[in-house]
């Protein structure tokens, strides 16, 4: 049954971009390192000013990152994630107090892992210290004309559900 449960998080995990660089073999590692966590809409995964105690990857659902404080205009708070998303990572990297508040907005799965976890990742593979690495979605979507007629608000909804995608030129 456990051997069951294993497979079907690496099979999970294969479908999220960040865990691309990993081979199946260390994706089963990675599934040990794993855990499930589920929260229900609107409670709050953790709070600004916490310290940090995980990185979390979404499996299914939409998470909102929200700044107290946070200046309208000056940043691209709040930020909409969605399934095959993470957060929680700039903490742990910088060894500093939680920049934001992560709360669920439908009814999310997570796969949380704890902060030695996260090192773990990071030692064992360079591709996913890259991925790591947070892009300007909204930048990029600006500046496609399909979207051009959407307010800011809009665009970091949509931003919450696409990822770039680097695509070799031999490939």
């Amino acid at each position: 049954r456990n051997r069951l449960q294993r497979i079907d998080v690496v099979n999970r995990l294969l479908a999220i971009p960040l865990y691309s660089g990993f081979a199946v073999e260390q994706l089963y590692h990675v599934a040990d390192l794993a855990r499930l966590v589920r929260y229900p809409a609107g409670q709050i995964i953790f709070r600004q000013g916490e310290h940090p105690d995980g990185f979390y990857v979404i499996d299914t659902g939409q998470v909102v990152e929200r700044v107290i404080g946070a200046v309208p205009g000056t940043q691209t708070w709040p930020k909409y994630l969605t399934a095959g998303s993470f957060f929680g990572r700039y903490s742990l990297l910088n060894r500093t107090k939680r920049r934001a508040t992560a709360q669920a907005v439908t009814d999310v799965s997570l796969f949380r892992f704890n902060a030695d976890a996260f090192d773990w990742l990071r030692e064992l593979q360079p591709e996913f210290e890259k991925a790591l690495t947070r892009h300007d979605l909204l930048g990029a979507l600006r500046g496609i004309p399909i979207f051009s007629r959407l307010d800011e608000e809009e665009l970091k909804h949509l931003a919450g559900y696409v990822g770039l995608a680097f695509i070799p030129p031999e490939e």
